[in-house]
């Protein structure tokens, strides 16, 4: 009994699974609760200062005076360690540059705890071993005085953070992190304004589109089951409604996140972004389907009848609908050159292509179903093929006085 009902409400069941997944989805990614991130990062803090505690003391007391720095220079400690060795406030040893310290001891370095140097935020511990002060230290955070594609100011490694902050000494300010004995180190504040990262902004993007088609192809599935003649008011509602959406900017809440980037793609009101352009064809592809549905219908003879030849001379322009969906992928983008993204990211070029595909197979269906209909209904195939003749000289007219899109 259950498994009839699922079979029978399964496009419900999908809509408001997915729906659900999309809403919990969304309200974590934007979530400004950061208790669980900070309790991982407190213990990858910990984690790596063990590593650091152990390196120091098992390296150091092996080597005498005489080999310690020939002993630290075999050394191949754990990734992100640093080691600096000095003598009467002189580096002898160095096993990384990426620290910007000078040749000789400062106010800055060598010292130990939290450090915060010209690149970034550190934490040290010092060792004395000998006459030789042994300073171990591991990135937290780069802390640039500018960024660009090579220099990002970010949690460094295992220490990364799902969202955007800086570091604080102040001990009143920000989420406190504390070190394996329990003392404070140093805090966490995070940005006033978070950017969502790539993955998570993209399968938000695909989870909202796929949940919208779901509803779309639910609405479909209530229309075929209706049995007034009504039911052909549900494909221009559904239009109706997306037009709506694009004029009340219904999916704002979705602005910052990769499909809804302008400087992805974006021309106009009617394509004000990536995921409006998927939608649009979305809504394009279910009306274009229901078209195919009616004139597949066993009833309502004359209507078809009376709508054929008007729907035969308008179906030229699904295919003038595609070219300036094609062309509008080159030219309509507020940022030319990023445009060219859509086909250098995966899984966008994927959707892109996959809509595009869908909607060119879904306006040849519709021509098959007009033609079938005609022959099946009497139509004069001389009639036709003048109606095909006069649309291809029309079409080829306006493509070359005023579309050109074809010899573009």
């Amino acid at each position: 009994m259950t498994l009839k009902y699922i079979r029978k409400y399964y496009l419900l069941l999908s809509a408001l699974v997915v729906s659900v997944l999309f809403v919990i989805s969304y309200f974590k990614a934007f979530s400004d609760n950061y208790e669980s991130d900070i309790r991982h990062f407190n213990e990858h803090f910990i984690k790596k200062e063990r590593e650091l505690e152990r390196v120091l003391a098992s390296r150091s007391k092996e080597f005498s005076d005489k080999e310690l720095i020939d002993g630290w220079q075999e050394f191949e400690p754990s990734e992100g360690i640093n080691i600096h060795i000095y003598r009467n406030d002189s580096l002898k040893y160095w096993n990384t540059n990426q620290l910007p310290v000078m040749r000789f001891a400062d106010i800055h370095f060598p010292s130990e705890g939290i450090v915060h140097l010209q690149n970034g935020w550190y934490y040290a511990q010092i060792k004395e071993l000998n006459g030789y002060t042994v300073v171990g230290s591991f990135l937290i955070r780069h802390d640039f005085a500018y960024e660009n594609n090579d220099l990002s100011n970010e949690f460094y490694g295992e220490l990364h953070l799902p969202f955007k902050a800086n570091i604080n000494i102040a001990e009143d300010q920000g989420l406190a992190i504390h070190n394996e004995a329990g003392d404070y180190l140093f805090s966490v504040i995070p940005a006033e304004v978070q950017e969502m990262d790539y993955y998570t902004s993209v399968f938000l993007k695909l989870l909202l589109l796929f949940a919208l088609i779901v509803w779309i192809r639910l609405a479909s599935r209530v229309r075929s089951s209706m049995k007034s003649a009504f039911k052909w008011g549900i494909p221009p509602l559904i239009v109706i409604l997306r037009i709506i959406s694009l004029y009340f900017d219904w999916f704002r809440f979705m602005d910052g996140t990769v499909g809804f980037d302008p400087s992805i793609y974006g021309s106009d009101q009617w394509f004000p972004n990536l995921f409006g352009f998927l939608l649009n064809i979305a809504v394009l592809v279910y009306f274009i389907n229901e078209l195919s549905a009616f004139f597949k219908d066993k009833n309502y003879l004359a209507a078809k009848r009376f709508a054929f030849i008007p729907v035969f001379i308008l179906s030229i322009g699904g295919y003038e609908v595609f070219i300036f969906l094609v062309k509008g992928l080159i030219d309509n983008s507020s940022i030319e050159m990023e445009i060219g993204e859509i086909f250098s990211l995966s899984i966008l070029s994927i959707c892109t292509v996959a809509c595009l595909g869908v909607y060119f197979y879904s306006y040849f269906q519709l021509l098959f179903r007009l033609f079938r209909f005609a022959v099946v209904n009497g139509f004069r195939p001389s009639r036709l093929a003048a109606y095909i003749v006069l649309l291809s000289s029309f079409f080829a007219f306006y493509q070359i006085n005023y579309g050109a899109e074809l010899l573009s």
